[in-house]
């Protein structure tokens, strides 16, 4: 089960647990619905133990929407993991 939650004084989203494809909906609305003013947003999947390639289609996406508005995203995860190598393979067939 995902949880998500945001801290403002840090402007960071958390999302841990395991995220499967019903969650990419709550990840890409939770991403959406921040307030967009300038700066640098974190999203944070250090504690995400699992990561589908629905889902990290859908935090890559709306990691460049958020771009589009003028908002900076750092996508925070464990070099080497499951996780990292996913959204690796989402950024990197987003490009084509």
């Amino acid at each position: 089960m995902v949880s998500i939650s945001y801290e403002d004084s840090s402007r960071r989203v958390r999302i841990e647990g395991a995220c499967r494809g019903e969650d990419g909906a709550a990840v890409a609305e939770a991403l959406r619905s921040l307030p967009c003013r300038g700066g640098t947003l974190k999203v944070d999947l250090s504690a995400t133990t699992e990561l589908d390639t629905e889902v990290a289609a859908a935090i890559v996406a709306q990691q460049r929407e958020a771009e589009r508005r003028g908002l900076r995203v750092n996508v925070l995860r464990r070099c080497g993991s499951e996780v990292d190598r996913v959204l690796a393979a989402a950024e990197s067939s987003l490009r084509r």
